[in-house]
């Protein structure tokens, strides 16, 4: 405990003083009360104290310019009322400095021990360079890891091994019993060429293909992938209505091909409720699906669901045509990229066939003569126009909804 009243070097104060005040200060203690120690639930002690010390700040170090000065005149009297309890009067340390270095919230979390200074009971040097270097009293991180490994691998399985599949399986079952949903897997076998394959439709989602009348008008498509080290891919399947976006379904794959694609969603149609859809039923499907422009995508939902109409967000196309342009293998001069994506969202965005048409033309008369790539990639879009140009969706049930950027929000 430090003598009050008496003046010390920063150097000379006690460890928990130190961890708290600033180095390169002597300090006057005027009264410092140390308190029982906090236990932490890993068994750490960890000091508290109330403390009041003056500090000696007199140096006055001053900056290189002076960027605003202002002087203030008080009407009031100078007389500054001084406290009635005792002070010790100081004109070298006048800074004072009131702390109350006390734990009032738990602190449980595995993160604070590195906050704190981990002390080894031990006789001597020697003795607790032995004790840090022994990994069954100072585990260092590759143990920790591999410990780590081996639990995974117990509880869990290795990724892609049978027992990762005999546990998926198990948690499926137990969530199929339980009410709240289903879910069907097929099991990853590069032999067989079978990809994996994961498919659930909870309770909320069941009660949106119900409820909602655009479940059976408008569906978007999402997929996403390079969540954790397999690279497996998420698509999700949501409509949308004043509310924002609602779920209808999501599929877990190990690839993107159309093969995968088809097997998964037959696979999903087998656990979708029979008023899915908004009553349409598994089979039949909805109305239109809104996609982002991959083939494999869009071939398997014509296989599973013929009736539906397929179209294309219309960001993604104009987002994949502004790269277009800005790729420098297709020579397009930097002045001529602006004018040239302002012509196209025109085209996208004309609310007639003939608005659009006359678009297109002037696209073509202006830019086809000096682009011979510019012209041949145009040309294979205007062929799918049905598919984006918004002119084509008036008569759709989409709700003047043409992109799947619903799922961003």
């Amino acid at each position: 405990m430090e003598s009050v009243g008496e003046i010390f070097h920063w150097n000379f104060l006690n460890d928990p003083l130190k961890l708290v005040l600033p180095p390169g200060y002597t300090y006057l203690i005027e009264s410092f009360d140390e308190l029982p120690s906090y236990q932490t639930s890993e068994n750490f002690s960890i000091s508290q104290f109330e403390l009041k010390t003056f500090v000696d700040v007199n140096n006055k170090k001053r900056g290189k310019k002076v960027l605003v000065q202002k002087k203030r005149h008080c009407i009031h009297s100078n007389k500054v009322k001084k406290s009635k309890n005792w002070h010790i009067e100081s004109f070298n340390h006048p800074l004072e400095v009131d702390i109350k270095f006390i734990h009032n919230h738990m602190i449980n979390l595995a993160e604070s021990l590195s906050f704190h200074k981990l002390h080894i009971s031990a006789e001597n040097g020697q003795k607790l360079l032995e004790m840090l270097a022994d990994r069954a009293i100072n585990p260092d991180y590759g143990y920790i890891v591999r410990l780590f490994q081996e639990y995974r691998d117990n509880m869990l399985g290795s990724r892609n091994g049978s027992k990762m599949f005999e546990r998926l399986a198990e948690v499926i079952g137990k969530y199929n019993n339980s009410g709240n949903g289903r879910a069907i897997m097929q099991e990853y076998d590069k032999q067989a060429g079978k990809a994996f394959i994961h498919c659930v439709v909870t309770g909320l989602m069941c009660r949106v293909h119900e409820r909602i009348s655009q479940a059976g008008e408008l569906c978007y498509i999402d997929a996403s992938a390079s969540f954790e080290p397999l690279n497996t891919s998420i698509t999700l399947l949501y409509t949308s209505c004043a509310a924002g976006a609602l779920p209808l379904g999501v599929l877990i794959t190990s690839d993107e091909s159309e093969v995968t694609l088809e097997k998964t969603l037959n696979l999903l149609k087998t656990i979708l409720p029979s008023y899915s859809f908004y009553e349409r039923e598994p089979e039949v499907g909805l109305t239109v699906f809104l996609t982002d422009d991959s083939n494999a995508e869009r071939n398997a939902l014509n296989l599973c669901w013929p009736q539906a109409i397929c179209l294309l967000c219309t960001f993604h196309i104009l987002q994949a045509f502004w790269r277009w342009l800005y790729d420098l293998k297709h020579h397009i001069n930097k002045e001529n990229r602006t004018p040239i994506i302002k012509i196209m969202k025109k085209i996208v965005y004309a609310s007639t066939e003939l608005d659009m048409n006359k678009y297109y033309q002037e696209f073509k008369q202006e830019f086809y003569h000096s682009y011979l790539q510019l012209q041949n990639h145009l040309d294979l879009l205007w062929k799918r126009r049905q598919f984006w140009a918004l002119s084509f969706h008036s008569v759709l049930p989409i709700h003047g909804n043409n992109t799947n950027n619903y799922i961003e929000y």
